[in-house]
């Protein structure tokens, strides 16, 4: 997807199996929460936007290797969100963490908030496969035992995750939460 309109708000949604980037933002404005984008041929995310968030994201190298996140023109503001790869960044592009944020591994985001974890091994991390968990779009569900499980800053939590499902008071970094809470009903089915 590409974006060069005045402003983007994206939610609840899956973008993965592009040849190119999976999302590709250069609006004035872009609001991104509760999104999964793994397995896109080259950037999962890239951003050119003025103002640019992301909050509750989970970027994950699908296959392969490269940057998951590319910054440029802007200070991308990311919140509770997992960064499976690398980060670069493209002339005055900057990151600010708002905090609760996962990478693995290394920290070339330059997460800087206590609440941060960085330098996770992808086995801590322990991110699924992309799958239908329930919701309208696939997501990567964590397994127990995993890092981002409680990871989040939760004055930052949204309502709900990815799939509609409640969030926990202690909630999950990335688009979806662990919980025994239920998935809402699908609105269409194959």
């Amino acid at each position: 997807a590409n974006n060069a309109m005045e402003s983007l708000d994206l939610r609840r949604s899956t973008i993965a199996g592009n040849t190119g980037d999976g999302l590709s933002v250069g609006a004035a404005a872009a609001t991104i929460e509760n999104i999964t984008s793994t397995g896109n041929g080259l950037l999962e995310l890239r951003t050119n936007s003025s103002v640019f968030s992301c909050n509750h994201c989970t970027l994950a190298r699908g296959s392969g290797t490269g940057d998951v996140l590319r910054v440029g023109f802007t200070t991308a503001i990311l919140s509770n969100s997992i960064v499976a790869g690398n980060c670069s960044f493209a002339t005055n592009g900057a990151i600010d963490s708002a905090g609760g944020n996962v990478e693995s591994a290394g920290n070339s985001c330059q997460f800087d908030q206590a609440s941060d974890l960085t330098g996770v091994a992808s086995e801590d991390l322990a991110l699924g496969d992309l799958a239908d968990n329930g919701g309208p779009t696939p997501t990567m569900a964590p397994a127990a035992g995993s890092i981002v499980l409680g990871a989040a800053l939760d004055a930052l939590c949204a309502a709900e995750d990815q799939r509609g499902v409640i969030r926990d008071t202690d909630c999950e970094s990335g688009a979806f939460e662990a919980t025994d809470a239920p998935v809402p009903p699908r609105l269409f089915a194959d």
